[in-house]
């Protein structure tokens, strides 16, 4: 299921996929990422980890967005991916 969260794959592709219903991919969907949620150390412990590293990478990703009207939407554009968004850290 977290071919969803790679690649945003939508429910009724991830049902035909692994022959599942659409209802059924939802909440596996819901579970792995609640178990991603438990697992993951909270800001705090990320922070003194990172404070240990000799270097961190942030992994990120654009998340698109409708485009804005005005002179400030060219912030929001992104020539690589050819559409507006917003960088988000993964």
């Amino acid at each position: 299921m977290l071919v969803h969260l790679r690649c945003n794959e939508t429910f009724a592709h991830l049902a035909a996929a692994f022959g599942i219903g659409i209802a059924t991919a939802h909440r596996y969907l819901t579970q792995a990422i609640a178990l991603l949620a438990d697992l993951a150390p909270d800001l705090r412990a990320a922070m003194r980890i990172a404070q240990r590293k000799a270097y961190v990478i942030l992994g990120g990703t654009q998340a698109p967005i409708d485009r804005l009207s005005g002179a400030n939407d060219r912030l929001y554009y992104s020539g690589n991916h050819h559409r507006h968004g917003v960088n988000t850290s993964s």
